[in-house]
This record gives C-alpha cells, structure tokens and sequence, in this order.
C-alpha cells in the first residue's frame, strides 16, 4: 500500500514537470509511463499513442548500440 501511494505522489509530481520524463519498460523496449512534455518530446498525439509506438524499428544503428550499453 505504502508502495502505491509513493508511486502515486512520485506520478503526480513527474506529470506536473516540464522537463520531460518518460519510462521505459526495458524487456518490452517500449515507454510504459509519460509526462506531458515527453509526449511533446517524442512527438506523439498522446501519452497511449507514445506506450504503443515501436522504438526499435527505424531507429538508427547509434541509437540502438547506445540503448543496449544503457539498459
């Protein structure tokens, strides 16, 4: 329960920020969770539009090599 309602606070706090943050589900490589400004970042229409959104395909060699030494 004490878990939830961090995470609840934690999600509250993150929406409401400008600077965008996103989280990545990193066995599914896709974003689970956005902020508004990461929508904006990402170009997406929505925050679902962003979670449902393949990263992976068309994505340039740079930017896979340096996700696989991040995750």
């Amino acid at each position: 329960m004490a878990e939830h309602l961090l995470w609840a606070t934690l999600e509250a706090g993150m929406a409401l920020s400008p600077v965008p943050v996103w989280l990545l589900d990193v066995e599914a490589l896709r974003v689970c969770w956005a902020n508004p400004a990461a929508v904006e970042l990402w170009q997406a229409a929505s925050s679902h539009e962003l979670q449902e959104r393949d990263l992976l395909t068309g994505a340039p060699q740079k930017v896979l090599v340096r996700l696989q030494h991040t995750i």
